[in-house]
């Protein structure tokens, strides 16, 4: 949104509806927190608000053994009551569940009192789809469901971010998942399935609602080929 040559983010706009829900005396204490946290998102590692009202997570890099015994998760506990249980699943970055952005992300979610594991997947690391990734998110989703007494009673959020959203919706279909799964939430995740591989193969691409054919170069890694497996 854009007035008088100002761009207002997503959370300033909230800051300010909540502002006019003050006057009116009509805003919760859970709508401010929610400020709070979109605030700390944006913050990223810079202080913020939250950060100086709530106790620092603690993150227990590869803490977790996934139950295939090959795939490592990172843990961050809250270090206050617990509130939810929650995977947060990385999308392509060669850096995995270490992207700096992933970690600030995570810390931000633990300051909001959930409990989150990021597990790291091989295809993410390597800019390679892998359907062996939907297994590794069910089974982080295992564990917390069976080792976090909130998630045994919620069942477990999993926020998936662009190439993980179709896996973990293929993870929340297999075989005694759905009780498991609380809410899922998708970032950034494809709409169209074809339109995706068009552009993806082609470059070729249409603005929304317009019929004209765009043509932009795919990035190397996003194509089909040698560099990108799907085994």
């Amino acid at each position: 949104m854009i007035a008088a040559g100002v761009v207002l983010t997503s959370q300033k706009i909230a800051v300010i509806l909540l502002a006019a829900g003050v006057l009116l005396g009509c805003v919760s204490a859970e709508s401010w927190e929610a400020v709070h946290i979109l605030n700390d998102i944006e913050a990223g590692s810079r202080p913020s608000k939250l950060k100086s009202i709530t106790p620092s997570p603690a993150r227990k890099r590869n803490a977790v053994y996934l139950p295939d015994g090959l795939s490592l998760a990172d843990l961050y506990e809250p270090n206050q009551p617990v509130g939810g249980a929650l995977v947060l699943v990385p999308g392509f970055t060669p850096d995995g569940k270490d992207d700096v952005h992933i970690v600030n992300l995570a810390y931000s979610l633990a300051r909001a009192r959930f409990r989150v594991l990021v597990p790291d997947l091989s295809g993410a690391r390597g800019l390679r789809v892998r359907l062996e990734d939907a297994d590794t998110i069910a089974n982080a989703v295992t564990y917390l469901a069976q080792t976090d007494p909130v998630a045994q009673q919620q069942g477990v959020v999993v926020i998936a971010i662009s190439y993980a959203v179709g896996l973990a919706v293929l993870a929340s279909l297999q075989e005694g998942m759905q009780e498991r799964f609380g809410v899922l939430v998708s970032i950034g995740g494809y709409y169209d399935a074809k339109a995706m591989v068009t552009f993806t193969t082609t470059g070729r691409f249409r603005e929304p609602g317009l019929a004209e054919w765009r043509f932009v170069r795919p990035h190397p890694a996003v194509k089909w080929g040698p560099a990108i497996s799907t085994c």
